[in-house]
């Protein structure tokens, strides 16, 4: 049965393969997909992978308790595809994926000591390398053995840090095959390579312990890169032990990030907001609060079309933007232009904001349907229907000009008039926005 589904997340609790149904290079409509796979007993890792098909940037938003986890521990974060540690977190996590991107978490419960945050095997196989490590705090000694055999070489990363504190000095041993340890940003990368089908274990030993220093007040560039996107950038300097930041919206946690550009998407026009950053070392250490204004300003006239999907539900694929299933831009009336496009009975809803004083355009089948097809178009204001189009059938347009100046979340809706669907390609033809007058 069709419901409502955010266009991201979608969950997938069992971590599948999901794919978003059509081609994604026919449409610019976002879809945003997030697969979860749950830690286990041999994988005391979970695993978060974030895709964006759309052609906008977004920032992904998550709880550990939206994963499975215990939202009052602290977690490992390691990003597997560039081998990045990202720090430690508690609470939420806000991701920012480019148009077209994907983004890889490994995620393992955070220890007050050194210990394995993850390896290149870890998205390989249902239980991936097999690793059990133990640590010996009188030698300050990680000793890690791999349960599977190897058949190709493994890096292993292990975070040198406990809480407010960082071991140093990393020197590696291994028995059964060969080991060697590399410096990174926040991690120690061990090569671990043997024979094929030989077991191995190694050792890293730290020979100091130091206590960084607390990282210093953030530094802050930020702004409304539109009326509903606010640009935060704070400053990482290059031999600093920062790993990331806690964000805040007037008082509301947004999450913690380890990206030097967060786009802040959960805004809306013309209003003045408050953010407040605190910076977190590798260590979990924490910085004094800084605190910034950034205000949106109000939207210009535009084309619907060009706003965000926030929600829909479709009988059949997904909503397209100006373009066919098969690649061609949408026709009504012999005309091309600006256009949504819904196969069957389906809703799409914008968030407009109450930013807008009107909306106008062109509804009828898609010219392609040929003498088939019978519809009916609505617009529902905040779940209230304000505009029918009453029974259309193929060849046939209504234009329309509709007043949603007290409107946030504006639903286009099309339904079957009765004649079983066949030809219902459904088009909302030049849809366009009037602002509201700048104050």
């Amino acid at each position: 049965r069709a419901a409502f589904s955010r266009v991201g997340p979608l969950r997938a609790v069992l971590g599948e393969a999901l794919r978003p149904s059509g081609d994604p290079r026919l449409s610019a409509v976002p879809n945003v997909l997030v697969t979860h796979v749950k830690p286990r007993a041999g994988r005391p890792y979970a695993v978060v992978t974030v895709l964006n098909y759309g052609h906008a940037p977004i920032t992904e938003r998550f709880s550990f308790g939206d994963l499975g986890l215990n939202p009052a521990l602290k977690y490992n974060l390691f990003e597997f595809w560039t081998g990045g540690c990202l720090g430690a977190a508690a609470g939420s996590i806000a991701l920012p994926v480019p148009p077209g991107g994907s983004r890889t978490l490994l995620i393992t419960r955070h220890e007050q000591r050194p210990s394995v945050i993850g390896d290149s095997a870890s998205l390989l196989g249902p239980e991936g390398s097999g690793l059990a490590s133990h640590w010996d705090a009188s030698r300050r000694t990680l000793s890690v053995s791999l349960v599977k055999t190897l058949d190709d070489p493994l890096s292993v990363f292990v975070t040198p840090y406990g809480d407010g504190v960082r071991f140093t000095g990393a020197s590696v041993s291994a028995s059964g095959g060969s080991a060697i340890a590399h410096s990174g940003r926040g991690y120690v990368r061990v090569e671990v390579s043997a024979p094929k089908g030989r077991e191995v274990q190694f050792s890293i030993t730290f020979n100091e312990v130091t206590t960084p220093e607390p990282p210093a007040r953030p530094k802050v560039i930020a702004g409304a890169a539109s009326p509903w996107s606010v640009h935060i950038e704070p400053e990482r300097a290059p031999d600093s032990e920062v790993a990331g930041w806690y964000l805040f919206r007037n008082d509301w946690l947004i999450g913690y990030t380890a990206d030097s550009l967060l786009p802040d998407l959960d805004v809306d026009p013309g209003v003045p907001y408050s953010y407040t950053i605190v910076a977190v070392n590798f260590d979990g250490q924490l910085s004094s609060v800084e605190t910034f204004p950034a205000r949106t300003p109000m939207p210009s006239d535009l084309v619907l079309t060009r706003l965000p999907i926030h929600e829909w539900r479709i009988e059949e694929g997904r909503p397209l933007i100006n373009r066919m299933p098969n690649g061609e831009f949408a026709r009504l009336g012999g005309s091309e232009g600006p256009a949504l496009i819904l196969v069957g009975a389906g809703a799409v809803r914008y968030k407009v904001s109450r930013a807008f004083e009107q909306l106008s355009g062109t509804v009828g089948i898609e010219d392609g349907a040929g003498d088939k097809g019978d519809v009916v178009f609505s617009l529902l204001a905040d779940g209230e229907e304000i505009w029918s189009s009453g029974t259309l059938k193929a060849g046939e347009r209504v234009a329309f000009s509709v007043e949603i100046g007290d409107v946030y979340f504006l639903d286009l809706v099309v339904k079957d008039a009765g004649g079983g669907g066949e030809g219902d390609v459904a088009v909302w033809f030049n849809p366009q926005l009037k602002a509201k007058p700048r104050q």
